[in-house]
């Protein structure tokens, strides 16, 4: 078996990447992006979390980057709800925050 994922094997799938700003996270997300995911990009830095997302979708992939405190209910209610009006779909989650 192949461990090499083609683009083609994600293509159209929503992934959410917690603590995408930076790191690993950010590395991931841009990792899911090149496969063909559709990647909502969340920290608790909200403007790094859209610098990743703006330069995924530079690349021709669809992006958001979103504040979320990883604590906060509210905010956990508040992205899976706009992840929801957006995609209607979530396919993978990525946790890589503290």
């Amino acid at each position: 078996m192949d461990s090499q994922i083609s683009t083609s094997e994600l293509d159209g799938f929503v992934a959410l990447v917690v603590g995408g700003g930076s790191g690993i996270g950010q590395a991931s997300a841009m990792a899911l992006a090149a496969r063909g995911c559709h990647v909502v990009v969340a920290d608790l830095r909200g403007e790094a979390a859209e610098a990743v997302a703006s330069s995924i979708r530079a690349t021709g992939s669809q992006a958001v980057g979103l504040a979320m405190d990883v604590s906060s209910q509210a905010d956990i209610d508040k992205i899976m709800q706009d992840i929801a009006d957006r995609f209607a779909r979530l396919d993978a989650l990525v946790v890589v925050s503290q």
